[in-house]
């Protein structure tokens, strides 16, 4: 009974959106101290709760710039990006890739 209660305790904690974003459009990009918040004109395909914004966890990942760098120069140029998410975190897709499309 214990194990039962305790699986049940950690599924909502694990809170996976595991996915492929298909390509969107950026509205806006906004910097935070401790990670950055892409706001996106469509809504994503992924289970977080909120399916127009994503985030990149500053310092988390070697290539974390790179990916902001990315998000900036398709937001400046016009273009669409696509993401893998893996998580939610605080309710938003967690990007731990992207990639700039054509459209």
């Amino acid at each position: 009974m214990k194990k039962l209660l305790l699986s049940l305790l950690l599924i909502p904690s694990l809170s996976h959106a595991v996915g492929n974003i298909s390509a969107v459009n950026i509205e806006s990009i906004y910097v935070r101290e401790s990670r950055t918040d892409i706001y996106l004109k469509q809504p994503t395909n992924i289970s977080c709760a909120n399916k127009q914004r994503l985030t990149i966890l500053n310092g988390e990942y070697p290539n974390s710039d790179a990916m902001l760098s990315l998000a900036i120069a398709a937001h400046a140029s016009g273009k669409k990006i696509t993401a893998y998410v893996g998580v939610c975190h605080d309710g938003l897709g967690k990007v731990t890739a992207i990639n700039m499309t054509e459209h």
